[in-house]
């Protein structure tokens, strides 16, 4: 559980230590990875099969008098000051890893581990928050320590912050003075999700409050949050024979997304950047099949427009906005009822016109292909679109990266005309890429 007396030992729930082995040795046959809550944010406060009073005292793991204890938690704090407090838990962070062969850990707790109060009833709004004299240094320096200790020993490993403080650096590799986990767990965006679910009419949700939900976090920095089981499976309706909005009613899907570019370099400065991209969209239940939410829109400059729909807009030059997408020309009016499955293939050759950092200017031209499909019975990795075109690309500090390219798109765009052809493309922040 979360009120942890004995560190080195498995609970009796998953078997013997051999059985947990066996466990993690399965899943990792059926390719899957398999990560651990450790919990080195407080121990239990039992004193006959815990750490406290281990030696008599109070404070052979944990800090003296009232800081000592969680108050909230009713269970001791660590004084990660204290060279046996480290021994014991990067040992810890090993012996998991050594003698279990987890592949990682979600940190349970990291926002009451970072700050002497531990965050309780704190709103975290500003940069000043995070540098007031309320940050535990030595806790800070522990993580970064155990980040440091799993990461060399075992560099396939997954740690992840759970931290709802935002606490900068958090997820920032140790390089960059980072505390050096490789994501931090975004808590908000499931939360907040439940909460309009369950308490507020869908007429009433609040755009602003759901943009900053889903926004709030930093670029350069990687998160993941909480998977929820789907509620189709356990629910014992017939969907089938239920309406559309009740069929709808919880949004459920697994959704793949696969991208990889790499860059040669040909002859001095010209450089061949080679990039794919797959996406897939799937469903639990036959009978609610796809959702009709978070779909794929191929074509254009990939610029957002108004939508509720979570669609994702995927540039293709040389096509017109959102024209490769299935249903676009029985429905051109709303671009379609957007692709389930995915492909896409760039070839750009690349030369810099300008390095000066105050304006990165650089020519391209490029040839592409990709196409979007409803599902597996249409899908053909073969039937792509073709285009070809030359651009340019322009980065200023004050705007970001600025994009303008020509593309000819050679395939018709079924059912309509003036989509394919020639097609300028304005783009901003690599939209179209």
């Amino acid at each position: 559980g979360y009120h942890v007396s004995s560190f080195f030992a498995a609970s009796s729930r998953f078997g013997t230590p051999e059985d947990l082995k066996s466990l993690v040795d399965a899943a990792h046959g059926m390719g899957m990875r398999v990560i651990m809550d450790l919990v080195h944010s407080h121990a239990v406060r039992n004193e006959r099969d815990g750490l406290s009073l281990f030696d008599g005292t109070p404070y052979q793991y944990f800090h003296d008098g009232p800081r000592g204890w969680h108050t909230a938690w009713n269970s001791r704090c660590f004084d990660y000051g204290k060279t046996e407090v480290l021994h014991l838990l990067l040992s810890n962070c090993r012996y998991w890893l050594d003698a279990f062969h987890f592949d990682g850990y979600r940190f349970d707790g990291v926002t009451s581990m970072l700050y002497r109060d531990h965050g309780l009833g704190t709103n975290f709004t500003g940069y000043a928050q995070y540098f007031d004299g309320n940050v535990d240094d030595d806790a800070w320096c522990y993580l970064a320590l155990a980040n440091r200790v799993i990461h060399e020993a075992h560099p396939r490993a997954i740690t992840v912050a759970e931290d709802v403080s935002g606490m900068p650096g958090c997820a920032a590799p140790l390089a960059d003075c980072g505390m050096g986990f490789d994501y931090r767990m975004a808590m908000g965006e499931p939360d907040y999700w439940f909460h309009l679910a369950e308490k507020v009419r869908d007429e009433d949700w609040n755009m602003h409050g759901l943009f900053h939900a889903l926004t709030d976090k930093r670029v350069d920095e990687q998160v993941v949050s909480y998977v929820a089981p789907p509620y189709s499976l356990f629910s014992n309706k017939d969907y089938a024979s239920l309406s559309e909005n009740e069929k709808y009613k919880w949004i459920e899907m697994h959704r793949w997304t696969f991208k990889a570019a790499w860059y040669t370099e040909l002859y001095e400065k010209l450089v061949m950047m080679t990039r794919v991209r797959f996406g897939y969209l799937g469903f639990f239940n036959d009978q609610i099949g796809p959702t009709p939410f978070h779909r794929y829109f191929l074509g254009g400059d990939g610029l957002a427009n108004y939508s509720l729909d979570s669609r994702e807009l995927v540039g293709m030059r040389g096509y017109a906005n959102n024209s490769l997408t299935p249903g676009f020309y029985n429905d051109s009016g709303t671009g379609g009822s957007g692709g389930n499955i995915l492909t896409k293939y760039t070839l750009e050759l690349r030369y810099p016109l300008s390095l000066n950092p105050q304006a990165t200017i650089y020519a391209l031209t490029f040839l592409e292909a990709g196409n979007c499909w409803l599902g597996f019975k249409d899908f053909n990795p073969f039937e792509v679109k073709r285009s070809a075109g030359v651009g340019v690309r322009i980065y200023l500090p004050m705007f970001g990266l600025l994009g303008l390219d020509w593309g000819y798109g050679f395939d018709d765009v079924y059912g309509t005309t003036g989509n394919n052809h020639s097609q300028f493309h304005f783009s901003i922040g690599g939209s179209i890429d």
